[in-house]
């Protein structure tokens, strides 16, 4: 932009040029600082001397920032919940890794087993065909060898094509049904051709030639006797099953007391309660069948082992209980009223032992201990015959704890009998018998102690049955 042309007052731009300055030099700039308290202010062109009284300016402060350290949060700790479930899930993938684990192994083992099962069957199989192919093959060369010198073209015809006969091999064939199937080959038509030397050509008439006709009768008799010879597996299947149940049905009548090996019956005697462990009770069915002398109407005495046992009679009424310790009774304890059966038991005066033939643990023995349904397992039990129904019920015995600190009145638990001694007791029923007040006919088994063992030292059990009818009970004992 140039400058602007014509008269005026125009500004002045000369101090731009710099020539019109006047030089300046150090000797200018030099002070007298030696008594700068006392020296009067200079007087600069352009500064004012501020009053006393005017604010003083100062600088504004600067704003401080406090430098401080990033913080960096820590990372929290796990509670212990959350340690617990930590290790509650590496537990739980521990656990399904090693049930795998198991798993894949068990599986391997099986499979493993089940190939070798499977090729020992095969190779069983297989000896078993050859064992069958060589009686074939020996019967049919025996025959051959045993025929009569004299004999018709036809016999010896047969004879000879016997003779030469061909071995005859049997490929097992083993279907899915685990039976074995064998197929009879004819590999040698070639070998009889060969040493024969006869052409085995059709006759022109259609009928088959007298060697060929002979040779297969011969072929047929072998795989007759193949079949007759041995045993078909499905033969073989039927006796083993039929023995293995057979062998089964003994073993169950052996244990139920319905058959013996020796000539004493299997109920005879019994196992005492105390050897057998717990959860283990050996039952006797209800209908099994006693020895002969082990039933017994009312009156009737019989001697079982080192024991005489007599029943007495039948009551209904209540039960009592007295203190085992102090044998005072308590009146507020009692039942409703129940079935009694009276008994008298002597201890043999050759018994030559001491010991309790009867208990309260006889008469509550069961399994389960405190069960009282219809599929509780027990020996000792009152089985009653309604009136019009052949059929029995079974009313279990009362149930008393054989700890417990109350003895069932005059029933002398628990008593010790020297020998010759004797001693009369009784077996309650539940008071369920109530239920049956039109019942006609009883049984009551009952399990006593006949004796001590002489080579464990424990006592030795039987069971008595007594029968009795509803006319033979009476109100109360007296």
């Amino acid at each position: 932009m140039g400058d602007k042309q014509g008269g005026g007052d125009s500004p002045d731009f000369s101090f731009l040029s710099g020539n019109d300055e006047p030089e300046v030099s150090a000797g200018d700039f030099n002070f007298d600082v030696s008594d700068s308290a006392a020296a009067e202010p200079a007087n600069f062109p352009g500064v004012v001397e501020a009053d006393d009284d005017s604010p003083e300016l100062t600088e504004p402060d600067e704003p401080q920032v406090e430098e401080s350290a990033p913080v960096v949060e820590e990372p929290s700790k796990p509670t212990a919940e959350e340690l617990a479930a930590q290790k509650a899930a590496k537990l739980a993938a521990a656990k399904k890794l090693a049930i795998a684990k198991a798993k894949a192994q068990k599986l391997a083992l099986a499979k493993a087993a089940a190939e070798k099962a499977a090729a020992e069957k095969a190779a069983a199989a297989k000896a078993v065909a050859k064992a069958k192919a060589a009686k074939v093959n020996e019967v049919a060369q025996t025959t051959a060898a045993a025929a009569p010198a004299e004999m018709s073209a036809t016999d010896k015809a047969f004879a000879e094509a016997a003779a030469q006969a061909p071995a005859v091999s049997f490929q097992d064939d083993v279907v899915e049904d685990d039976s074995v199937s064998f197929e009879a080959t004819d590999a040698s038509d070639d070998v009889l051709t060969t040493d024969t030397g006869v052409d085995e050509k059709p006759a022109a008439d259609g009928k088959a030639s007298p060697k060929s006709s002979s040779r297969k009768s011969a072929r047929e008799s072998s795989e007759t006797d193949a079949v007759t010879g041995g045993v078909s597996r499905k033969v073989f299947s039927l006796v083993a099953g039929y023995a293995a149940a057979l062998t089964l049905l003994v073993a169950f009548l052996i244990a139920t007391g319905r058959l013996s090996l020796t000539g004493a019956h299997p109920l005879e005697s019994l196992p005492d309660i105390k050897p057998l462990e717990s959860n283990e009770y050996k039952q006797v069915p209800a209908d099994a069948s006693l020895p002969n002398g082990h039933t017994l109407t009312i009156g009737q005495s019989q001697r079982f082992g080192d024991v005489i046992f007599t029943p007495v009679k039948v009551t209904r009424e209540p039960l009592k209980f007295v203190s085992m310790f102090t044998g005072a009774a308590d009146d507020q304890m009692t039942t409703s009223p129940v079935l009694k059966l009276w008994f008298e038991v002597t201890n043999a005066e050759d018994s030559g032992k001491a010991f309790p033939p009867w208990d309260v643990a006889l008469m509550s023995h069961r399994s389960p201990a405190e069960s009282t349904d219809e599929s509780t397992k027990a020996n000792s039990f009152l089985m009653v015959l309604k009136n019009g129904d052949e059929t029995e019920t079974r009313v279990l015995n009362y149930l008393h704890p054989a700890l417990s600190n109350f003895d069932i009145t005059d029933q002398n638990s628990r008593k010790v009998l020297q020998p010759g001694e004797k001693m009369t007791t009784f077996v309650a029923s539940s008071p369920d018998v109530s239920h049956y007040s039109d019942a006609t006919g009883y049984r009551w088994r009952i399990q006593l102690r006949k004796g001590v063992s002489d080579q464990h030292a424990w006592g030795v059990t039987t069971l008595i049955d007594v029968e009795f009818t509803a006319d033979e009970i009476s109100a109360a004992a007296g």
